[in-house]
């Protein structure tokens, strides 16, 4: 069985589980196994809640989810797979839920129920007819094909649905203009916006109009038109969703390809856009140009690229061929996976049918079930209230805040809420959205009107206390409308002020078309490294660099390596760990602890963070053994998504694209011909000797203490006939606001005259031509 088993799972790890509930999840685990009756086993977590669960395929389908207990001695099963229904649980005396469509479950409590349940699904499998007069709870694909077919009424409106697409992709000629030449960037996206609204019985037939579509090619287009960099943004578009031969032949690889490329020019023109001052919260979110492709894909050819709809996902969930959410992968990751997924998903109904289905028909099927599944699940329906299909508004809303740096932890429809400011208009539907982004606020409220034809909520927000306040009101005819005025809102609720090139360059003195290079050649290369004599600011800049790209202070780490320093620091070790026993001694274990640029990278990899740029920065990176400390991981710096197996923990890890990496190495320490080869070859070195730097100090001192500017003169002078640029003194030492001669006289005899012992050590009669007072007496710095 591949995948991450239980007991190496980060689910184990975070759950602390009761320890009867550990064991029957073992077991569990092992008679699945044993008996060949799964193929890989995954996990989903959930850390913020300190939960999570085992996800067991069989194949491409899920055959079970099972997640141990905190404080009861049971594990929790649900059966995803095969047609065992409840009476043939209860039967058995298994303690049976209250199932749904994505599954019964069921609580097993000792390994006798887990061999009931493994002998259930083999004789499930085997096709053996267990209790033909227990009716089935679950729904299995042959069910749902039969049900979805036989809905004449939703037949029919697929008939219609798709009568609307084709008239709309046989008069769509601005795609072929855009391609062209004809058509400019701009006016293809007003196009694009006024005819994609369009809607049959109400539902818009595309679904592009939410935050995943229109609003994203609107957001590509600012953050580009800020750098001007529409031309850019033309040719990078037209290269992804132009359909060609290879398209043809292998149009997953293509596709993964394309998009993978596309991605990578978004965020090469956000990081330029932002380090001119765009402000990072209105730029594109990458996580939705898997949807925004294969819109386009799909425009060109509907009955082969299928659309990257969330309510496809929805359905394929239920089928139980994609589970959800999975962090760990990325988008191009995901939506491979989709194309995949979808593709078996085709054949199967092929072999129930003797039918091969289209994307088209497919994505109508999946929809189908998400419904049929919803309607069946929501105890109080919000069917009433304001809806953009396929993704509903609900969803869009939830992207919005996430992007905001809101964490939603759950969205749900309530039947009664008493706000204590302001009175419940009458007829509304109630959504609320518990999310955390600073410790004043619970939830986020929105009373919604019922009237399927306008978008108008009241807005509200919560505290932990239950307190609220009313925010705004919105009413809008469209669905994108509603969402660019809510963004505006947040927006002007959050008073980020975005760290720019020019607020580097005013606190590093250095000039801003140097900064500019070294950021390209930052996002270029992903990791980079300043030497130089000390005192040149290269950590300072570093830091500078890391905030310029990062914008937020907590996607920045900060290490510094010294020789003691080690792989089981940097990447993963074997940690002593104390575990107290109620009433008995306690015991030492040993686990797996992960270190700090694993860590870095994880946090990256989750799915709300990737398209954040994360930058660790290494102080005084030649001080460690680094061919050590890095071991294998100078194979994934350099293959950005290739993974690699980590030594203690057995785990596979990879170096997500968002990550980069800053060292800093004073070349008194260690020269640069003494570095690791490897690690040099994935590193573009960038020097900072006092030719590249000796105009800082001028400029700091002209600002700050223009009296003493001699300094800057007097330091480059003594530097020309030290002899060696890597043994050069910096100029950080003078850069103090209130440099005056005493202060000056002080610093050269505690820390120029002791570095310069240092450098001569070999030559100490040296010194004496480094004594300030016989400098100063030989030139007049100072009139």
């Amino acid at each position: 069985m591949k995948g991450t088993q239980w007991n190496e799972s980060e689910t184990k790890k975070i759950f602390k589980a009761m320890p009867g509930s550990e064991a029957l999840m073992e077991y569990l685990e092992r008679r699945l196994d044993t008996e060949g009756l799964v193929t890989e086993s995954n996990e989903r977590l959930f850390p913020k809640k300190a939960q999570g669960c085992m996800v067991y395929k069989r194949d491409t389908r899920i055959l079970l989810t099972s997640a141990p207990r905190k404080r009861d001695n049971y594990i929790h099963v649900v059966l995803t797979f095969g047609k065992i229904s409840a009476a043939q649980l209860s039967d058995r005396k298994l303690k049976v839920g209250s199932g749904s469509g994505k599954g019964q479950d069921v609580k097993l409590y000792s390994n006798r129920d887990i061999d009931i349940i493994i002998s259930l699904i083999q004789e499930t499998m085997s096709g053996t007819t267990i209790d033909s007069s227990a009716s089935s709870d679950i729904i299995d694909l042959p069910d749902w094909v039969e049900k979805y077919l036989s809905d004449s009424k939703r037949q029919k409106w697929n008939k219609t649905l798709d009568s609307a697409r084709n008239d709309f992709i046989d008069n769509f000629i601005e795609l072929e203009q855009l391609q062209s030449g004809k058509l400019a960037l701009g006016d293809f996206k007003k196009q694009l916006d006024i005819k994609a609204k369009q809607k049959t019985d109400g539902i818009n037939i595309w679904g592009f109009s939410g935050f995943s579509g229109q609003m994203f090619f609107n957001q590509l287009f600012n953050q580009a038109e800020h750098v001007g960099a529409i031309d850019e943004m033309t040719v990078a578009l037209l290269d992804a969703i132009t359909l060609t031969e290879q398209s043809n032949e292998n149009f997953e690889e293509w596709s993964k390809e394309k998009l993978a490329t596309f991605i990578q020019q978004i965020n090469n023109i956000k990081t330029r856009a932002t380090a001119k001052g765009y402000s990072p919260q209105k730029c594109a979110n990458t996580n939705f140009a898997p949807f925004f492709l294969s819109f386009f894909w799909g425009l060109q050819n509907i009955h082969e690229h299928p659309i990257f709809y969330k309510a496809s996902r929805g359905g394929l969930e239920i089928l139980g061929y994609w589970s959800q959410p999975d962090d760990q992968l990325s988008s191009v990751e995901q939506y491979g996976r989709f194309l995949h997924q979808t593709q078996s998903l085709v054949q199967e109904i092929e072999e129930i049918t003797s039918e091969r289905w289209d994307m088209q028909q497919l994505e109508h099927f999946l929809y189908y079930i998400q419904e049929e599944f919803t309607e069946d699940e929501e105890s109080n329906d919000i069917s009433s209230a304001p809806v953009v299909q396929p993704q509903p508004l609900s969803d869009e809303i939830t992207d919005l805040l996430k992007r905001f740096g809101y964490s939603v932890s759950q969205v749900s429809s309530l039947t009664e809420w008493e706000p204590t400011v302001g009175q419940i208009p009458e007829n509304v539907v109630i959504w609320k959205y518990d999310c955390t982004r600073r410790q004043d606020l619970n939830s986020f409220v929105f009373l919604w009107e019922k009237n399927p034809d306008v978008f108008h909520a009241q807005i509200h927000d919560e505290n932990e206390e239950g307190k609220t306040r009313f925010l705004l009101e919105i009413e809008e005819s469209q669905p994108s409308d509603f969402l660019i005025r809510f963004e505006q809102y947040l927006s002007s609720a959050i008073s980020t002020v975005a760290y720019t090139l020019d607020d580097a360059q005013k606190e590093t003195y250095l000039n801003q078309e140097l900064l500019q290079e070294w950021l390209d050649l930052l996002t270029d290369r992903r990791q980079i490294i300043f030497y130089g004599p000390p005192g040149t600011g290269k950590t300072f800049v570093a830091q500078r660099l890391a905030k310029v790209l990062a914008q937020q202070e907590q996607r920045i780490r900060l290490v510094q390596f010294h020789p003691s320093y080690t792989y089981e620091e940097f990447i993963e070790g074997l940690r002593p760990e104390v575990i107290s026993q109620s009433g008995g001694p306690s015991q030492l274990n040993v686990t797996v602890k992960s270190g700090i640029f694993v860590e870095l990278c994880r946090e990256a990899a989750r799915s709300e963070n990737r398209d954040r740029p994360y930058i660790l920065i290494i102080d005084e990176i030649n001080r460690a053994n680094t061919a050590k400390v890095f071991g294998e991981l100078l194979f994934a710096l350099e293959y950005r998504g290739a993974s690699i197996e980590l030594p203690y923990s057995r785990k596979r890890f990879s170096i997500p694209e968002n990550v980069y990496v800053i060292g800093t190495m004073n070349t008194t320490d260690r020269s640069l011909a003494q570095i690791d080869l490897a690690l040099r070859r994935r590193f573009q070195f960038i020097q900072f000797s006092a030719k590249v730097t000796e105009q800082v100090l001028s400029r700091f001192l002209a600002q700050h203490a223009p009296e003493m500017q001699g300094v800057a003169q007097l330091l480059k002078d003594v530097n020309a006939t030290i002899g060696s640029s890597d043994l050069a003194i910096g100029h950080s030492y003078f850069m103090k606001p209130e440099l005056k001669l005493a202060s000056l006289e002080k610093i050269w005899k505690y820390q120029i005259i002791p570095y310069l012992e240092e450098v001569f050590i070999m030559e100490p009669e040296r010194i004496n031509d480094y004594k300030l007072e016989s400098l100063l007496a030989k030139s007049e710095y100072f009139v």
